[in-house]
């Protein structure tokens, strides 16, 4: 996100093969201190907060055609940061599109943050987020905020130019982007994205590899018809073996769930029952829906086919967030004092950049009514699941119930 007095615009970004990431431009906010115990109930609330807002994003970016694949995580954290220098009206509608708990969720934050990078390294997954602050050279910023930034978000403070070497601002921050995703993402910043009216840029990366704890073998993967939406079929490469995982069968949809070695993280697949289901998967896609699935999803053997894919997908979020309840940030009637006192500042763009990559080894990364469930018919028997058609799929922390990614798969491909 880009705070400043005047117009700014961003693009870029090019994901290579091999990785899950994404990033967010953004910006800040403010400080606090908890006991253990607090933290653990606060941070718990924002993991909660977060999937809701993760899901409210998503039914706005469903209207989105093909495929769409998002970091929620990157934008609520990038977003928060924000909250923290609104004051007045525009934090109210921040806290409430974001579904904050109340007092200052910075230190949850910080604590959440914590605990999945450090959790997963040791274990064979990969989890990285990084997240820095761009400041106008010689600007007066409050203190609090940057100092909250600093210790509750690890956030590195650069100053640089923006007013006389804007374009030279940029690739440096580009430079950063690319060193933080693995080169994942070497360009999230164009020509012209920053100006002489920039302030503040906040950068949020995050970056996750994990191998499957059951891996395919490149010699069981075969071109099958992928069946799309519209009655036409292509032909794409499934991979496909025998495990067990965690299943369950709905009366229009099944899931299962695949874990990634360490067993911290995980990937959750929704498959429509029927080829052109997923936009009704989608409609009844909520929190409760969700928690009732990963409630009932029971170990057993399974036949899996899954097609290897990539997905890119690049947003300005500025228009659904908006849309979402909190249009103050984006214009004149912005309060961003908590950030700097007396000068006028407004958001003028959330830009988002997420790419996955699914294989035989695994993933890598740089993004409200119950269907009722059945469990299968008998355990003993062994499940199909065969991903040849739309679905949908997430990548969560299984230790906090973060959801780091979520995505939609309608045409596979690189």
């Amino acid at each position: 996100m880009l705070l400043q007095r005047g117009k700014l615009s961003r693009k870029g970004g090019r994901c290579a093969p091999g990785h899950l990431c994404g990033l967010l431009i953004l910006a800040l906010s403010c400080c606090g201190s908890f006991s253990a115990e607090l933290q653990r109930a606060e941070t718990s609330e924002v993991v909660h907060g977060n999937t809701t807002f993760a899901l409210d994003l998503y039914s706005r970016l469903k209207a989105v055609p093909g495929n769409v694949f998002v970091s929620p995580y990157s934008v609520s954290t990038c977003l928060t940061l924000a909250y923290g220098g609104a004051r007045g009206e525009t934090a109210a509608q921040m806290g409430k599109v974001l579904h904050l708990p109340e007092g200052e969720p910075h230190s949850a934050f910080g604590e959440l943050q914590r605990q999945m990078t450090e959790a997963v390294k040791p274990m064979g997954a990969q989890l990285d987020m990084a997240n820095a602050l761009w400041v106008q050279q010689g600007h007066s910023f409050n203190s609090a905020f940057i100092e909250m930034a600093q210790n509750q978000y690890r956030a590195n403070t650069r100053q640089v130019d923006f007013r006389t070497q804007a374009e030279v601002a940029a690739g440096e921050l580009n430079k950063w982007v690319s060193e933080k995703t693995r080169g994942k993402i070497e360009r999230v910043l164009s020509q012209g994205n920053l100006t002489p009216l920039t302030r503040l840029v906040l950068v949020n990366a995050i970056y996750f590899k994990g191998n499957w704890v059951t891996r395919f073998e490149k010699s069981e993967t075969q071109d099958q018809y992928f069946h799309l939406a519209n009655g036409s079929s292509i032909m794409t490469p499934l991979m496909h073996h025998f495990q067990e995982a965690k299943y369950m069968a709905a009366q229009t949809f099944q899931a299962v769930e695949l874990p990634y070695l360490g067993n911290e993280t995980s990937m959750v697949i929704l498959l429509p029952r029927q080829v052109n289901g997923l936009s009704q998967l989608e409609q009844v896609l909520s929190l409760q829906l969700l928690t009732t699935v990963f409630s009932r999803l029971n170990r057993q053997e399974i036949e899996l086919f899954l097609p290897r894919f990539t997905l890119d997908s690049q947003f300005d979020l500025k228009a659904v967030l908006g849309g979402l309840g909190m249009p103050d940030a984006f214009g004149a009637k912005g309060d961003f004092s908590g950030i700097e006192a007396g000068q006028p500042l407004w958001i003028s763009g959330v830009f988002h950049h997420a790419w996955v990559e699914v294989n035989e080894q695994g993933t890598e990364a740089a993004a409200a009514t119950a269907i009722p469930a059945e469990s299968s018919a008998a355990h003993s028997l062994r499940a199909v699941f065969r991903a040849d058609r739309p679905f949908l799929f997430l990548i969560r922390d299984l230790r906090s119930g973060s959801l780091l990614f979520i995505g939609r798969l309608s045409v596979p491909g690189k």
